[in-house]
């Protein structure tokens, strides 16, 4: 505080306190001077006596002179304030540095967060781009084993086919046998039963032969 407002609570109680630590200040080169300022004195009134008039002029000139050296106190004052205005004003320069700072941070990191979602969302499209070669990659390959499964059943059906032509011809081939054997047996049969007419054509023809021998043995026997 610079200046006392006048009528005001407050200021004879600030003045006081000011005017009694500035003399505790100077106590040392002006210790009478001093005493004097905080014991008899009031705001601006002092009320002190000395012996003789030369001692009373130089107490009222060291008085006066160490209370001058409070509006001193004041211009540090002022220069500390000042000096504090300076510091506030670096303050808020770091302050609006430290703001653009943030703000370029921020920039950065929405900059980096484009770029990421960009690279996310590429990364996503070309997932969803794999994923759809990948599913017209197995629908091919469905397509391709439902294409041999379509041959192998052919084949296979094929097979069957040629299965049952090769049964068939063996049946077919069974049955010629079959004929082939009957056909020889009743060859054979009929070779047999001629075979048996034969001898018995033989037989009968022996017996014819036979019995003309004897006829004609006892035709000789007769005659004689």
């Amino acid at each position: 505080m610079d200046v006392a407002t006048f009528g005001a609570t407050c200021s004879p109680c600030s003045s006081q306190y000011i005017k009694n630590c500035n003399a505790q200040e100077h106590s040392t080169q002006f210790p009478g001077a001093a005493e004097a300022i905080v014991n008899r004195t009031y705001v601006n009134d002092c009320f002190d006596s000395l012996n003789t008039d030369e001692e009373a002029l130089r107490r009222a000139k060291e008085v006066r002179s160490v209370n001058a050296k409070a509006g001193d106190s004041s211009q540090e004052l002022k220069e500390l304030k000042a000096l504090k205005k300076l510091t506030e004003l670096k303050e808020l320069k770091e302050l609006k540095e430290l703001k653009e700072l943030k703000e370029l941070k921020e920039l950065k990191e929405l900059k980096e967060l484009k770029e990421l979602k960009e690279l996310k969302e590429l990364k996503e499209l070309k997932e969803l781009k794999e994923l759809k070669e990948l599913k017209e990659l197995k629908e091919l390959k469905e397509l391709k084993e439902l294409k041999e499964l379509k041959e192998l059943k052919e084949l296979k059906e094929l097979l069957e086919l040629k299965e049952i032509k090769e049964l068939k011809e063996l049946k077919e081939h069974k049955e010629l046998k079959e004929l082939k054997e009957l056909k020889e047996l009743k060859e054979l049969k009929e070779l047999k039963e001629l075979k048996e007419l034969k001898e018995l054509k033989e037989l009968k023809e022996l017996k014819e032969l036979k019995e003309l021998k004897e006829l004609n043995k006892l035709k000789k026997n007769q005659r004689i």
